[in-house]
């Protein structure tokens, strides 16, 4: 189903291997690295492809999925060293010290956002392991601009202006791509705690 573009199917699926694609992705940003590349940004343009590219795939095995999933993140931990050396010769390169704990700070405020536009309270969404990986699918699902505004404006703490900058878009284009975003994602969010609770 979920090769056929059912995307529910499809998130259902990421968020059965997260765990396992993580592990798989941990080992190989060892050293070094682990300082520079953070799992968790692996894993969300793994996810993002994955919704990219799901009709290449050719299940063979029940394995399959997951080794397809491993394929993509070895590519984008290549992707992101070459990024990486790239800015060390420009002088740009960062560490990410922290970057699970900032990544799921984010996905709380996030939360906390959303149901802030919902009359809900933040307190109500706690930034547990399933509730981060909920939003890294979530988030990988969305159409490209809107998952980049998402990515600069909540993940990389940019101002509107900074985002609108990046994505060669104005304030108010980057506000109406959050807005579309907020509520694809809060949409997505509750389909997958039905789905959850149902395990």
């Amino acid at each position: 189903m979920a090769i056929a573009g059912d995307r529910p199917a499809l998130e259902e699926l990421l968020l059965e291997n997260c765990d396992a694609l993580a592990e798989h992705i941990r080992p190989k940003l060892a050293g070094p690295l682990q300082s520079l590349i953070s799992v968790e940004d692996i894993l969300q343009e793994t996810f993002f492809r994955a919704f990219q590219h799901i009709g290449r795939f050719e299940p063979k095995s029940d394995r399959s999925f997951l080794a397809w999933l491993k394929t993509i993140a070895e590519s984008r931990i290549i992707d992101a060293i070459k990024h990486q050396k790239r800015k060390k010769r420009g002088g740009d390169m960062r560490r990410v010290d922290g970057a699970q704990d900032i990544f799921q700070t984010s996905v709380a405020d996030l939360m906390g956002i959303l149901a802030e536009d919902e009359g809900g309270s933040p307190s109500q969404n706690v930034a547990n392991h399933e509730a981060v990986q909920a939003m890294q699918v979530a988030i990988a699902s969305l159409p490209e601009e809107q998952r980049q505004a998402v990515l600069l404006r909540f993940f990389r703490q940019k101002t509107l202006e900074e985002t609108g900058k990046q994505l060669d878009r104005s304030p108010e284009a980057v506000r109406g791509l959050l807005r579309r975003a907020k509520k694809t994602l809060r949409q997505q969010m509750q389909r997958t705690s039905l789905w959850l609770s149902k395990r």
